[in-house]
């Protein structure tokens, strides 16, 4: 973390395996840290149909934005770098 505040990191992109497990919890934990995080819905992939709902309904509550990989968002990310983006929009 003192990584990404060094570099001034304010906003986290998520995606990867797996959604019920290590990918909810890193957009999870980085929502908790304070950093604007988004999962990229369809750039991810789970294990277990109900614990993705129950993942996807955690990260709702925590203030986490969902989207797919096409939404408008997901652009203006890459222009920083792959996955993260420093700055405001």
């Amino acid at each position: 973390m003192a990584d990404l505040t060094k570099r001034d990191i304010t906003d986290v992109y998520v995606c990867g395996l797996a959604y019920d497990f290590c990918v909810g919890q890193t957009a999870t934990d980085a929502q908790s840290l304070g950093y604007r995080t988004m999962l990229i819905e369809d750039a991810v992939r789970g294990a277990d149909i109900e614990r993705i709902a129950g993942m996807r309904q955690a990260l709702l509550q925590a203030g986490c934005i969902l989207g797919q990989a096409h939404e408008e968002w997901l652009p203006r990310c890459l222009v920083s770098g792959p996955g993260i983006h420093s700055g405001a929009w």
